[in-house]
């Protein structure tokens, strides 16, 4: 699963190569490319172990292995380029990464793999060695091994290998670079005469590819090069996967670097059985299939804790208002279900709420709660979700670069079983930042059925559990679709035209009817499931230059008592007071005044601030100016 794009252009890169290259991988991160720190001429002198650096520009500076499994953590990213701020950023290629890398290290290398094909139209990066050049290509879904020189001039990275990306510095002292004519191309497929070459049609096994099968005559017949760092680490992957004895491993390792032409260092080479054996893990026994419920419990982690406590302890709680995204309009930590006809705006309107938090900015002067923010796509081309971005980035004068927020590009994620809510948890693990809401765009595709049972949804509930445990508030966009009521029946309520009400609406917290259109005489929101004592219902409109604009339905208080709280606070809009200050001011029972500032409270028509005797009270912002 990729995230939106993968290159800027070649001006765009080289006016930014004064950012710390910790942000470079970063962005790659957010990508969802896996990265590591290799150690870069521009680190100066420096030390492998024991050792001075051989080959700077080209060493890993961790044990990189597992990381074509894994992506890396946020945490542990910050923390390499932390310790090597001047690091070279690799990336491992194969299947995690979803790319595998041609290596043209000349001029005429080049020339040579152009003119066989199928690599004009693929991401391509100058490497900074004179005439080198890397062409980016989609890993073919079958393992494809690395090699070396089996044509002149040209390497393959794909399985177990690793390359340097943009903006890293070579030897030469030129940085890596893309290839601007290719930048915002997705990888290619991999061209027939390559992918035969891979299969080992029409050329000779390479020495290079000791762990195709333990050839030993191969292994340590001499490998040129170029490919020996290559060939000493799959040879030692190779004979730990067999279970061969270490001391054994480190014998034919040792020997076959004396074979290199010319001799591999044995220092290096028996590193390299080192991390081989202390990187080893079995084979993830999680495979993509079955039903969710035989793996549930195993392949996803649910948040979320249960707290035991006395009746009496319930009733002694101070009741507090709701924690929201946006203030009266969309809920932190509650499952929200948001559905409409085809054509109503809602995804153009959540985008705009979701973008406002991301920069933590009022949404027609709802205060937000700030934080990052993804969108997983599905329902629609991928430019339809950023153009809506790109023109409310306009309308609001949002600096995209800056903002925490992201479109992931699922590419026929459904959310059906164990294997496709994983992926979901990947893909929200790859965010750069935890975000506090992510948008699922949209049900009927990420979960498709003609049913919606309870069943059915039950992957998309444990996501939902797992993600609201994380902090973290999913959204999902659905469509209605029975516009027909039955004979005899009226109009159908907004329930009755979504199909599998009943199991949705046992999924979510909160569900959001859209009806109208944005952009013919407004859309009309209405809450029809909420925990607790429902919000008023509110209405947006939206123009292209000045934005959306928010109405909200009158509140009208439901006995004396809320009344006339209401009535003081709505003189008193933008002042805090405490409860004995309320109590002179509307001559109520203490009692009755406390239990009134509760249900006030907790319908989020008061918002509140410290602790038992010393909280203070205001009318929230949702409140003012609609409480009649």
């Amino acid at each position: 699963m990729a995230i939106l794009s993968m290159g800027v252009s070649v001006n765009a890169e080289q006016s930014r190569q004064a950012k710390p290259m910790l942000e470079h991988a970063l962005e790659y991160l957010q990508l969802g490319y896996p990265v590591f720190p290799v150690c870069s001429p521009a680190m100066g002198q420096h030390r492998h172990r024991n050792e001075s650096c051989k080959s700077a520009g080209k060493r890993p500076l961790i044990a990189w292995e597992a990381f074509q499994t894994r992506l890396p953590t946020i945490n542990e990213v910050r923390e390499w380029w932390t310790r090597w701020p001047a690091a070279n950023i690799g990336m491992p290629t194969g299947r995690l990464s979803g790319v595998v890398v041609l290596d043209a290290d000349s001029g005429d290398a080049k020339k040579l793999a152009m003119g066989e094909g199928g690599l004009d139209k693929t991401p391509a990066v100058f490497t900074g060695k004179p005439g080198g050049m890397h062409f980016w290509l989609a890993h073919p879904g079958e393992e494809v091994s690395n090699f070396a020189s089996r044509r002149p001039g040209l390497d393959f990275r794909g399985d177990g290998g690793y390359v340097l990306v943009p903006p890293s510095l070579h030897a030469s002292g030129a940085n890596y670079r893309w290839v601007e004519a290719t930048v915002g191309l997705a990888p290619a497929a991999v061209p027939g005469w390559l992918l035969s070459m891979l299969r080992g049609q029409g050329a000779e096994a390479s020495a290079a590819e000791p762990g195709d099968a333990l050839n030993l005559e191969i292994a340590v017949s001499g490998v040129p090069e170029g490919g020996r760092d290559d060939a000493m680490w799959r040879l030692a992957c190779k004979l730990r996967n067999d279970g061969l004895e270490r001391r054994y491993a480190e014998v034919i390792v040792r020997q076959a670097a004396r074979s290199c032409s010319p001799p591999f260092d044995e220092a290096v080479a028996l590193e390299k059985v080192e991390r081989a054996w202390r990187s080893y893990q079995p084979e993830p026994t999680f495979t993509p299939g079955g039903s969710f419920s035989e793996r549930a419990t195993e392949s996803l982690p649910v948040g979320g804790t249960y707290g035991i406590q006395s009746l009496a302890d319930l009733l002694s709680m101070q009741i507090e208002g709701e924690p929201c995204l946006v203030e009266g309009l969309l809920w932190a930590n509650r499952a929200t279900w948001v559905f409409s006809d085809p054509n109503t705006g809602k995804t153009l309107l959540l985008l705009a709420m979701l973008l406002h938090v991301a920069a933590g900015r009022p949404f027609c002067g709802q205060p937000v709660k700030q934080g990052p923010v993804l969108v997983i796509e599905e329902d629609s081309p991928l430019t339809v979700a950023a153009e809506y971005v790109e023109m409310l980035a306009d309308i609001y004068e949002f600096d995209l670069a800056a903002l925490p927020f992201w479109i992931n590009r699922s590419q026929g994620l459904r959310l059906v079983d164990g294997a496709g809510v994983q992926l979901a948890v990947d893909a929200i693990n790859a965010c750069p930042e935890r975000p506090v809401a992510v948008l699922f765009d949209a049900c009927e595709r990420l979960v498709p059925s003609d049913r919606f049972t309870t069943k059915e949804l039950d992957p998309l509930t444990r996501l939902f559990q797992w993600a609201i445990g994380e902090g973290i508030t999913p959204v999902m966009i659905d469509h209605t679709n029975k516009d027909r009521p039955k004979k005899g029946e009226g109009p159908l309520k907004p329930m009755d035209k979504l199909y599998g009400a009943r199991a949705k609406s046992a999924v979510s917290d909160v569900m959001l009817h859209v009806s109208g259109s944005l952009r013919e005489g407004g859309a009309q929101c209405s809450v029809v499931k909420f925990r607790g004592e429902f919000p008023p219902s509110f209405s947006v409109t939206f123009d292209a230059v000045d934005g959306f604009t928010l109405r909200r339905e009158r509140l009208q208080a439901r006995s004396p008592s809320e009344q006339a709280v209401m009535r003081f606070f709505n003189n008193s809009a933008s002042d805090w007071y405490g409860r004995a200050e309320i109590e002179a001011a509307v001559s109520m029972n203490r009692r009755t005044l406390q239990r009134t500032l509760a249900v006030l409270a907790k319908r989020g028509w008061l918002a509140t601030e410290g602790e038992d005797l010393q909280r203070r009270y205001r009318i929230s912002p949702n409140t003012a100016g609609v409480f009649g």
